[in-house]
């Protein structure tokens, strides 16, 4: 789990309860940016998944796990900056009480940086 010091939710655009759209802003001071790389910043793949888990988790309540990621396809390298916004938009569908399949696309101001679909499972 990634805590609180790794990124900042900047702003809330939800349009109904299974449409999550957050802008999020790195903190370029984190230690995963001092491993992941010095002098060239990379958000990690795995830290991408996890802050869509964190997402999907506090829109649907309870715990929530990604038991199958269908694809994953980044597009572009996500290099944060000082100040610099991604749109994490995604869009739930309740496939059973529990079971929630999901489309996530992010993007940068520049360009669409992730596009993966998902299952997400609440226990």
């Amino acid at each position: 789990m990634i805590d609180g010091s790794f990124y900042t939710i900047v702003g809330t655009y939800d349009t109904d309860p299974l449409h999550i759209r957050r802008e999020i802003v790195f903190r370029m001071d984190h230690v995963i940016f001092k491993a992941h790389f010095p002098d060239k910043p990379i958000v990690p793949g795995v830290c991408t998944l996890e802050i869509v888990r964190q997402l999907v988790t506090e829109v649907v309540g309870g715990e929530i796990r990604i038991p199958t990621v269908k694809n994953m396809k980044f597009l572009n390298l996500m290099t944060p900056a000082e100040g610099k916004a991604f749109t994490f938009d995604i869009q739930l569908v309740a496939q059973t009480e529990t079971l929630y399949s999901a489309k996530a696309t992010i993007s940068d101001p520049e360009s669409t940086v992730v596009k993966a679909s998902l299952l997400c499972e609440k226990h």
